[in-house]
């Protein structure tokens, strides 16, 4: 994402509680997360990068677009990110699994 879209993205996201999605150029699920306030967490992510584990130093750069669910409380936002993470969790086992040839 250029410079400047990813400034002028992370100034609209929402300030409320949710769950917020990073997505690869292939349009695959790298990363799912929650917030206390979408904007601040999010924003985290594209600042001082010598706080951040390697893992997410080297996703950081893989990161094309950013969804966000914004939540009424901070409790359903642990709960939709569990549940998002045990979808994307269980739709990458099914694309890599080979099915078994009996079926």
């Amino acid at each position: 994402m250029p410079p400047s879209l990813l400034e002028e993205h992370l100034q609209s996201l929402p300030k409320q509680p949710g769950v917020y999605l990073m997505y690869d150029a292939h349009h695959r699920v790298i990363y799912v997360g929650k917030a206390r306030r979408l904007q601040n967490r999010v924003r985290s992510y594209f600042q001082n990068s010598a706080l951040h584990s390697p893992k997410i130093i080297k996703m950081i750069p893989h990161i094309e677009r950013i969804e966000t669910i914004v939540t009424d409380t901070e409790i359903e936002a642990l709960v939709l990110e569990a549940n998002l993470i045990w979808k994307v969790s269980l739709e990458l086992a099914m694309s890599v699994l080979p099915l078994p040839s009996n079926l």
